[in-house]
């Protein structure tokens, strides 16, 4: 008898369903952020086949890691789709500490260009230069030095 009594009265004087809120207010002139870039995208300048993602090295070493494979796939189609890029140079980069860097950039070159011909890029259209420690990005030991860089060297005219 007395749950009944208590069940009553809690009903008689139970709140009110809760009213949504109502959404936030957006500015139309506030613009959302950019999304970040997708991996391996690709940027063509007059002068540069520009990763957005850098191609990158382990110390001492030339091996195309699984994520740098994945990045040059792009650049690959993004020549394959462009036949107007008639000559790239593949520039490879060593750091000081690294042993040989001479070696090693050209290591790193030789790689990255086997890899876009094994992916339908022309070998006519590509060569290699090992810029080894001339163009140093970071301090030595500097993970930006341990790169490649696309250049584009001849174009064809619209």
């Amino acid at each position: 008898m007395l749950l009944c009594a208590l069940a009553a009265c809690s009903a008689r004087h139970a709140l009110p369903p809760a009213i949504p809120a109502p959404p936030p207010h957006v500015d139309p002139e506030v613009a959302a952020p950019e999304p970040p870039d997708p991996p391996g995208r690709v940027v063509v300048t007059d002068t540069e086949v520009h990763v957005l993602e850098p191609v990158r090295f382990a110390p001492n070493s030339a091996e195309l890691t699984p994520g740098v494979q994945e990045t040059l796939v792009h650049v690959a189609q993004t020549l394959v789709d462009d036949p107007g890029i008639l000559l790239v140079e593949i520039r490879g980069h060593a750091d000081r500490a690294e042993t040989d860097p001479t070696t090693l950039a050209q290591q790193r070159a030789d790689a990255t260009k086997a890899f876009l011909v094994a992916h339908q890029v022309a070998p006519a259209r590509l060569m290699t230069y090992d810029a080894a420690d001339s163009e140093m990005h970071g301090p030595i030991g500097d993970i930006e030095n341990r790169r490649i860089e696309v250049l584009i060297l001849d174009r064809q005219e619209d």
